[in-house]
Formats: structure tokens, C-alpha cells, sequence
């Protein structure tokens, strides 16, 4: 009750907040029933349905960072202090913000089942196999709909409440388990290390199991397959070392003012973006890997299904990374209130913010594109 009241009288930003995880919440939940029609299409393929039903964790992987992002913008500030007036503390805030998650999820869950059911007949005809035979409409069992429904807002509730428990404390000192950027960069650069020597040990030994990827692309090793995930990933981990130590080096050698501003903030916020931004580069790998399995599978179907994931995926990669630029943005308001009172022209927060972005443009670009190669060199 107390969340249904903090969202009637919210303002409409935190309001698309909430659109925005219902919306996901309800693709995802839309391509789980559709892979679960698929499968009860074609009961004779098991193989093809369990690959298809793995690749969804996908996207509903992707979910957990936006949930937390978007549960760590909705709250703070005035809700916190609200809050902790009203004798409640951050135990209190945390499970508040686990349950708008998971209410906002559930909507869309709700939502993705009332647009699925009539157009369930126009679903199995975009799945459809002409080598099988199966009934035309089958019917949905209710325990697997609702366990699949149930995936997203749960997750989406656990990362929301995650983040609130790893947050910084009033006291400025960050909850145990949340690793400073060098430990960061260590350990991703560790991880990353790695899944090259996995992936590049799987390829010489020979080709072994495979997996099919979704859309006709050409089957995969399974070790090279764990080996590129331990590499996307491990990037992902590096990425607020990364953004640390490219505003380390920014700030260095007898800095400016624009220089230093810019750095000291990228410094700043090296734990807050580092992650999100990281992920952005793993999706990027991942885009690179697709399109060289496709080069070599040369004729590719795009499927439905397989075009729904990708575009979910990448979806909530990028609008996590927004979101928590907008959170950093937020924080920095006292930053921006004392340097106005200092006398500080506001050109001078533009060009510091502008040269942030190239600086992370520019660092982590060319990263992207050398990890990409070098995960994706046993895929071609």
C-alpha cells in the first residue's frame, strides 16, 4: 500500500521509470511464452526447445542491472530523508524499492500474457516448422505460465533490493562486497585472461560439443562458448577500473581546471558507471561475434524470436547505461551548486562533462574492438 501511494503521487519521470520496467518486464515475459508455445508446438524437438528456453536467460539477465539502475534513481534524496524522519531506515527504503520493482514487473508480466493470448495463433505461425507436425493452438499449462511470468519480476525485485544493501552509507563508506575500481580492474582483468585461455584451448583441441545459436547461425563449441562468456564478461567487471584509471591519467601532468573537474569526476564516478558501461562494451562483443558466426553460417534466418531477444537485450543495455549517467548526474548536483557559488561560468561544467565523454568514448572504444577481435577469432 505504502508503494501504491508513493506512486500516485509521483511526479511523470518516476512514473516512466516504472512504464519503462513494465515494458521490459513484458517482452521478456512475451518471449517466454513464446518459446513455451514453441516448444509445446513441436514436442518431438527437445533438444531445439531447451537450447531456445536457455537462450532467454539472456534477457531476462539483462533485466537485473536496469531494475537495479532504475530502483537507484526512483529513490534517494528526498525519499531517504523522508524516510529516516519518519523512523524507517535503509532496511526500510531497500524493501520498498524491492516491492515498486517487483509490482512494476509483475503489470508488465500481466500485460505480456493479455497481448499474448490473442495473437497466440499468429505466434505459432511464426514459429512454425514444416518438417513437424503439431496441434495448431495449444493450450498454455497454467503452472509453467505462471512460473515463467513469475522470472522477471523476481529477479528485477532481488536486484533492486541488492543494490540498495551494496549502496554507500550515510557515513560515505560503501556496504562490504562493493570492490573499489582497482580491485575491479584486477579482477576483470583476471577473469578476461581467462575465458581467452578457455576459448583458445577450446578451439585447438577441436570442435567437441556444440550449441546452435538461435537464428540458423553456425553451431558453437561449448568451450569456446564459456570461454567468450568469461571474456564478455570480465570486461563488463573491469569497466569501472577502466573508468577510473582514464580519469587517474586525465587529472595527471600539471592539470588544468577543465582537466582536473573532468577527471576528479570521472574518478568519481568510475563504481557508479564503470558496470553499466561495461556492459554496453559486452553487448558490443557480442554484436561483433554475431556477425562473424553469421559470415560464416552465410545464410542466416532472422527469426522472430531471435530478433525479440537481441533487440531486448540491447534495450536494456543501453537504458541501463542512461539511467545511470542520469543517477550520476544527480549526484553531481551539489558539485554544480558549489562551483556556481564559486563563480564557476556554466560553459565550463559543459565542457567538463563533454570531455568525460570523449575520454570514454576514446578509452573504451578501441577496448571493445581489440576484446571483440580476440573473443571472437576461434568463432570465425
Amino acid at each position: 500500500m505504502f508503494c501504491l501511494r508513493l506512486a500516485r503521487g509521483s511526479r511523470p519521470i518516476p512514473l516512466l521509470r516504472g512504464l519503462l520496467l513494465a515494458v521490459v518486464s513484458g517482452g521478456v515475459g512475451f518471449l517466454l511464452l513464446a518459446t513455451l508455445t514453441r516448444a509445446l508446438t513441436h514436442p518431438e524437438q527437445t533438444t531445439p526447445a531447451i537450447t531456445q528456453l536457455l537462450w532467454c536467460l539472456l534477457p531476462v539477465a539483462a533485466t537485473a542491472p536496469l531494475a537495479a539502475a532504475c530502483s537507484r534513481l526512483a529513490t534517494g534524496g528526498n525519499l531517504d530523508r523522508s524516510l529516516a524522519a519518519s523512523g524507517n531506515g535503509s532496511r526500510r527504503l531497500a524493501g520498498v524499492a524491492a516491492t515498486a520493482t517487483a509490482l512494476a514487473g509483475a503489470f508488465g508480466s500481466a500485460l505480456a500474457l493479455l497481448v499474448f493470448l490473442p495473437l497466440s495463433d499468429t505466434v505459432v505461425d511464426l514459429v512454425a516448422d514444416e518438417r513437424a507436425t503439431a496441434p495448431r493452438t495449444p493450450s498454455l499449462p497454467l503452472a509453467g505460465t505462471v512460473t515463467l511470468l513469475s522470472v522477471v519480476p523476481l529477479v528485477s525485485a532481488g536486484s533492486a533490493l541488492a543494490a540498495h544493501r551494496l549502496r554507500p552509507g550515510p557515513t560515505g563508506r560503501r556496504a562490504p562486497g562493493s570492490p573499489l575500481p582497482w580491485r575491479w580492474l584486477r579482477d576483470g582483468a583476471a577473469v578476461t585472461a581467462v575465458g581467452l585461455a578457455v576459448e583458445l584451448g577450446a578451439d585447438r583441441l577441436g570442435p567437441g560439443r556444440q550449441i546452435e545459436p538461435p537464428g540458423g547461425l553456425a553451431p558453437v563449441p561449448v568451450g569456446v562458448l564459456v570461454g567468450w562468456t568469461l571474456t564478455v564478461t570480465g570486461f563488463a567487471m573491469a569497466g569501472p577500473g577502466l573508468i577510473g584509471l582514464g580519469g587517474r591519467l586525465l587529472a595527471s601532468v600539471r592539470p588544468g581546471v577543465l582537466r582536473l573537474l573532468a577527471g576528479r569526476g570521472l574518478e568519481a564516478d568510475a563504481v557508479r558507471l564503470g558496470h553499466p558501461m561495461g556492459l554496453v562494451c559486452a553487448a558490443g562483443c557480442a554484436v561483433l561475434a554475431g556477425t562473424r558466426l553469421a559470415q560464416d553460417s552465410g545464410s542466416v534466418r532472422l527469426e522472430p524470436l531471435t530478433v525479440l531477444g537481441a533487440a531486448l537485450i540491447l534495450f536494456c543495455v543501453v537504458a541501463t547505461a542512461l539511467t545511470a549517467t542520469a543517477r550520476a548526474h544527480q549526484l553531481r548536483a551539489g558539485t554544480r551548486a558549489t562551483m556556481a557559488g564559486f563563480g564557476a561560468p556554466a560553459s565550463l561544467l559543459r565542457r567538463a562533462a563533454l570531455l568525460r565523454g570523449s575520454v570514454l568514448v576514446g578509452l573504451l572504444g578501441p577496448l571493445t574492438w581489440a576484446v571483440a577481435e580476440l573473443a571472437a577469432s576461434p568463432l570465425h
